[in-house]
């Protein structure tokens, strides 16, 4: 028995950010890694195709399709890359008879409407499915029932059926770790600051988050935090270390690493002690970090770290319900600043109630921070499953949906407006933030530092002039409009 699981090409989603996503943010697909090494470990022979990091075009996967004879074929998909799953499970269809799988995190916060609305799809699996996937594909192939298996959706004459949610629910230390070998390890090659390009790859210490933010979406796709224990993690980097001694980079990607700080600390503490060389990055909450814990994941190898900061507008940060304030942001940029880390930040504009003075709240506030060296500059995005999209639906805080398809894109696009602000305003109010967060002379200056002349230019021509042209270039006809559409 033979799957194939399939990463679709995501860049697209970046609209005009794309080039700066491939410098700062490109990341090996390691839910399909788990997925395959628990295939593997149940007899079913499991290949992986990241189309981006591949760069594979519809012709490639057909064409391996046709060489390597798969029997079933799985598509991940998150909501902004549901068009590239959909026309590769198209691709296939037309050319094969192949059963083709959905899953991810669309697949589970869309339910039904995953199959109802994408013929192109045979079946869907829901939630995490190390345990379900290699059970469902053997009942498959034997003929036998199917609707047993938990967080299945099918098709059965002419009806949608969903089985429920799954009631399997594996401790996280006993998943197989992640068959990362099935990947082109070398190339997701990452930038680490103070010491070069490396390889690297993804790593989860946890998965789910108990915060209660309105725009994201993880307390559906995990309703429980599962929590990996410190000496599982450091078994997984050693084996990693023996197994991929090319890889000298982890990203964790998990949503809040230092949610329960002291047990941060001790799966930190074992990074130091075995001394495996790798640097790492991660992200977390600024309330959930302090010296002691800072100084420790520097000593374990610390280079890059996220905070989301979300507004710089008070209340509209109590209203995103972050759990944090402005003191708590100011203070963990200090601490891992002081401790020669690179920082990164996050805030969304065009949320409910906001207005011009708000967003531009948020703009200078990010501008201020001396100690945030890359920012992340959003459009409030309501995907399915988060109390925002029930927010902009009813209207609530002014806000108003203008599109309501699920292939929506990140960046460079706005589907939703707020009060006076149309989509296109909040589109050019995010290039003009990325210009004006970048033009601060001591942040040219740090890039130019740390990453050197070439990606410096990269960054500030080839993107923040484009961006500014963008700018200047649409000013320019809502002036000779008479200025209509409000700039």
């Amino acid at each position: 028995m033979k799957l194939l699981l399939v990463a679709p090409r995501w860049l697209r989603v970046y609209g005009s950010f794309r080039f700066i996503t491939k410098l700062l943010h490109f990341e090996p697909p390691l839910g399909l890694c788990y997925l395959a090494s628990s295939c593997e470990k149940e007899g079913i022979h499991t290949d992986i195709l990241d189309c981006e990091a591949q760069e594979l075009k519809d012709e490639d996967i057909l064409n391996y399709i046709k060489r390597e004879k798969p029997d079933f074929v799985g598509i991940t998909t998150t909501t902004p890359t549901i068009i590239e799953a959909k026309r590769i499970a198209r691709a296939v269809k037309e050319n094969f008879k192949i059963p083709i799988i959905v899953g991810g995190p669309h697949a589970t916060l869309v339910g039904k409407q995953v199959l109802d609305e994408n013929p192109e799809f045979d079946f869907a699996l829901t939630n995490d499915c190390e345990i379900r996937l290699p059970i469902f594909l053997k009942l498959l192939w034997d003929g036998k029932r199917i609707e047993d298996v938990g967080g299945l959706i099918f098709r059965r004459n002419g009806e949608t059926i969903h089985t429920g949610v799954p009631k399997e629910d594996m401790e996280f230390d006993h998943i197989p770790f992640p068959a990362r070998e099935k990947l082109k390890i070398d190339r997701y090659k990452w930038f680490v600051p103070g010491v070069g390009e490396r390889i690297a790859t993804t790593f989860q210490t946890s998965r789910g988050c108990p915060l209660r933010c309105i725009f994201c979406s993880e307390r559906i796709l995990y309703p429980k935090v599962k929590l990996r224990s410190p000496e599982n993690v450091i078994q997984e980097l050693k084996h990693i270390k023996k197994k991929h001694p090319e890889i000298g980079h982890i990203i964790f990607i998990d949503d809040t690493i230092t949610l329960v700080p002291k047990r941060a600390f001790e799966i930190f503490k074992l990074m130091e002690e075995e001394n495996l060389g790798f640097t790492f990055e991660c992200e977390t909450v600024a309330n959930r970090i302090d010296e002691k814990l800072a100084q420790q994941m520097v000593r374990a190898g610390l280079k890059r770290i996220n905070f989301g900061i979300e507004s710089g507008d008070p209340e509209i940060l109590k209203m995103v319900q972050k759990g944090t304030n402005h003191d708590d942001i100011k203070r963990a940029y200090k601490i891992v600043k002081s401790l020669g880390v690179e920082t990164r930040g996050s805030v969304i504009i065009g949320l409910p109630y906001e207005n011009i003075k708000t967003i531009m709240k948020t703009v200078s506030f990010i501008y201020s921070l001396k100690d945030l060296d890359f920012a992340y500059i959003n459009i409030a995005t309501p995907y399915p499953g988060t109390v925002l999209r029930d927010m902009v639906i009813e209207g609530k805080g002014g806000a108003k949906l203008y599109y309501s398809g699920y292939d929506m894109r990140r960046y460079g696009s706005a589907v939703i407006g707020v009060g006076r602000l149309k989509p296109s305003h909040l589109v050019m109010i995010q290039k003009l933030a990325v210009v004006l967060f970048y033009s601060r002379i001591s942040r040219i200056l740090n890039i130019v530092k740390s990453r050197g002349i070439k990606f410096s230019l990269q960054l500030l021509f080839g993107f923040i002039l484009g961006n500014t042209l963008d700018i200047l270039n649409k000013f320019q006809k809502a002036t000779k409009k008479g200025n209509k559409e409000g700039y």
